[in-house]
């Protein structure tokens, strides 16, 4: 679906109190520096790939506009249980770096005071505290530059600013046609769907037989797993695996270790051989005859970049058991 940009009526929605949002990185982080600035709110998970691609512009309007009076809050709405860790989250943020403040809507407060968008969205606040603009579903995220720009000009001198963002991604480009991909695969008794017959038991270790998925996007489970509300954990033995066919051109993996300190370990293999360096996501090493991804903390990890969208069959062997398998997600460009 199409990004949608809409201009809020003026002077008419309050921007919903912002107090109740938990602050990962400190102890206390009111939002004393918002009034008096254009505040963009940025509702996004850091569990789920298109919050990943739009990071860059939210980056970038930071570094463009915050001499200006512009105020970036990243709203985190965590939809998998390790985004609702503190312990995860500090670490996670930690490793993302990212150059604005973050805060946690746990109790999705501000989420369901907004109407309960598509995530990610973004919304603009003006100088005196009143929604503005709003950005909602996916992209083109570039012309929500003018409004930034707009509001900033309200209120002060004339101001220079540079020319809108050049598109970063390509459905961002005038013109693109999005190609038909396979839909995201969740993992766990709430929302996953498998293709074994055995289907969830929830939370309780099913031992999988070896077979073979009978329908495209729909995964097949062998081995001991525990069904989890939101993942598959490999549960016992040496491995445990993924078996999926799917359609696309990147894929990427959410997955999560056993417990802080210990790295899980994935084989991935495509199309029954071991992944070719050329096709190897970013976050596979490009040395070893087997591609293995490491995961180290909870995240999002790139694991496939075909050069093409197309048909394959996909392969995760779990090497760790404790590791856990929370979604796959299936992307057009990188």
């Amino acid at each position: 679906m199409e990004g949608t940009e809409m201009r809020l009526p003026r002077g008419q929605l309050p921007v919903p109190s912002l107090h109740r949002l938990g602050w990962p990185d400190r102890l206390s982080a009111a939002p004393e520096v918002l009034p008096g600035r254009v505040v963009l709110l940025f509702l996004w998970d850091f569990a789920q790939v298109e919050s990943l691609r739009v990071l860059p512009y939210l980056r970038a309007w930071h570094g463009r506009h915050a001499s200006n009076g512009l105020s970036v809050l990243g709203v985190l709405l965590p939809r998998l249980g390790f985004g609702r860790d503190p312990f995860w989250t500090r670490r996670i943020l930690d490793q993302m770096g990212l150059p604005f403040p973050v805060a946690v809507d746990r109790d999705l407060d501000l989420w369901e005071a907004l109407g309960t968008p598509p995530i990610p969205s973004a919304y603009l606040v003006d100088r005196t505290g009143f929604l503005a603009d709003c950005l909602v579903e996916r992209g083109p995220w570039p012309p929500f530059e003018q409004s930034i720009q707009a509001l900033l000009r309200e209120g002060h001198g004339p101001l220079v600013f540079p020319p809108v963002i050049e598109p970063l991604r390509p459905e961002d480009q005038t013109g693109f046609v999005p190609q038909v991909i396979t839909p995201p695969v969740p993992f766990g008794y709430l929302q996953g769907r498998l293709g074994n017959p055995e289907g969830f038991s929830p939370d309780q270790v099913v031992q999988y037989p070896a077979g073979e998925p009978e329908h495209r996007g729909s995964a097949w489970m062998e081995g001991a797993f525990r069904n989890l509300p939101d993942a598959q954990e490999h549960a016992e033995g040496e491995s445990a695996l993924v078996r999926i066919d799917y359609e696309a051109r990147v894929v990427w993996l959410v997955a999560s270790p056993a417990r802080a300190g210990r790295v899980g370990r994935v084989q991935v293999r495509q199309d029954g051989v071991a992944l070719a360096r050329e096709l190897r996501g970013d976050d596979l090493p490009t040395s070893g005859e087997e591609a293995i991804l490491e995961v180290p903390l909870p995240g999002v990890f790139q694991i496939v970049r075909n050069p093409a969208v197309g048909p394959h069959r996909l392969v995760l062997r779990s090497l760790t058991p404790g590791l856990r398998f929370h979604r796959l997600e299936f992307t057009e460009h990188p």
